[in-house]
């Protein structure tokens, strides 16, 4: 019994037109499952894109994986990443990693360099595993979880359709192969073993003599909670905050929860998943300091 899933393109007018319509052919459960089998639970597959919800995208990549095999669960992380923030995208892999249950596959597509020559990866850990392009958007689960294991994706594989557009690998490569993965059968993809790329906006510099950490925001929540790359085990040793420099601002007051804040002055405290946050009660912190993703920041301790 074959084990993939197929569809055929077809191309009307020039090469560079864009009318086009896909024929979907027979589609082969990635299990093996056919009318009048026993149904067997199917796998979870964790949706994270910047694709938001106008266009279509999302349920798209959602309409292949189910196409592939419409016994699985498909559960949607998050499509609000903002375009291109890929290290948005690796705070919320991290955060989410685990929350989902063993055997769950995460598939992050935050890919501005769709159609170029940049990999694409699968990377497991504490019995999870994503598939994503090689861009960074693993930065921070590589960072925190030792023992993560990286390889290259055969993407040419006769298991995956054939025909793949250059500017929507999300629908054409991302979504079957984590069909194929969270339906068990997705060891065939696996290639090489690779050392992948790692941004270097979760860096975290040491100057002990000095005893500073310095690092950057690497996300802002919907609150305008500017999340730093500084996870509360950085603070090795018993020391303890003293004060955060962000530009020429800085915030002298550490917190335990939001509510702790006063007013409109802004504190920092640890957050659910463990990184140092700047925070203002009921507010925004991003727009009161003027804070974007990628400021530097300074954290004294002693």
């Amino acid at each position: 019994m074959r084990q993939y899933c197929t569809y055929r393109r077809k191309v009307y007018g020039p090469f560079n037109g864009c009318r086009q319509m896909l024929e979907l052919v027979e589609i082969i459960h990635f299990n093996g499952r056919r009318k009048g089998d026993s149904i067997m639970p199917g796998g979870i597959i964790a949706l994270l894109t910047d694709f938001g919800g106008r266009d279509g995208y999302a349920g798209i990549m959602k309409g292949m994986v189910l196409s592939c095999d419409p016994e699985l669960k498909v559960v949607d992380l998050t499509h609000e990443i903002e375009p291109f923030a890929i290290t948005s995208a690796a705070y919320i892999l991290y955060s989410a990693w685990d929350f989902f249950p063993q055997g769950t596959v995460f598939c992050a597509v935050v890919d501005p360099g769709v159609g170029s020559s940049r990999g694409i990866i699968l990377a497991s850990v504490k019995e999870r595993t994503v598939i994503a392009p090689d861009n960074g958007v693993i930065s921070l689960l590589y960072r925190m979880y030792p023992g993560f294991e990286v390889f290259s994706l055969k993407s040419n594989h006769s298991a995956l359709p054939e025909g793949a557009s250059a500017t929507f690998h999300g629908r054409d490569i991302f979504a079957p192969a984590a069909a194929l993965l969270a339906s068990g059968k997705g060891e065939e993809l696996k290639g090489e073993a690779v050392k992948p790329v790692i941004s270097e906006s979760f860096d975290i510099h040491d100057d002990s003599g000095r005893q500073v950490l310095h690092s950057r925001i690497i996300h802002i929540d919907r609150f305008g909670n500017c999340i730093s790359a500084i996870h509360s085990s950085d603070l090795k040793g018993g020391h303890s905050f003293v004060k955060l420099k962000i530009g020429s601002r800085v915030v002298a007051k550490m917190v335990r929860t939001y509510a702790g804040a006063e007013g409109s002055i802004p504190v920092c405290l640890f957050g659910s998943s463990g990184f140092l946050e700047v925070a203002v009660r009921q507010g925004s912190a991003a727009q009161l300091l003027g804070i974007s993703i990628g400021y530097e920041i300074s954290l004294y301790y002693r």
